[in-house]
């Protein structure tokens, strides 16, 4: 809900599903599919809670893009780490951790 409300809704799409699951030997926390709409999390490759929240982030970040007409094609033309779609969710992460942080932090049960 933290993410609905501070980054905005994709208008022409629902809310995506989350699902936190554990993946085999990967180098990604998450990812965001488009077509399903789903943003999946890899707990177990998320070492912890801030890589948790910054990769729910940058996923959601996703749901916000314009993924299915542009990612792949910039992705040919800028590869990833210059790609305009990861420069933004790298830079959400950064900006909006603290607040979803203090957001969610009195909500965790131990």
């Amino acid at each position: 809900m933290f993410c609905s409300s501070a980054l905005g809704v994709n208008v022409s799409k629902p809310l995506p599903a989350v699902s936190v699951i554990k993946r085999g030997r990967s180098s990604r926390y998450g990812e965001y599919d488009y077509v399903k709409n789903k943003i999946t999390i890899y707990y177990n490759i998320c070492v912890d809670v801030r890589t948790m929240i910054k990769t729910i982030i940058h996923e959601y970040t996703h749901y916000t893009q314009n993924i299915e007409g542009l990612y792949f094609k910039m992705l040919e033309k800028y590869g990833y780490d210059a790609h305009p779609q990861e420069i933004e969710a790298r830079m959400n992460e950064i900006l909006y951790y603290s607040d979803c942080w203090n957001h969610i932090k009195n909500r965790i049960y131990v």
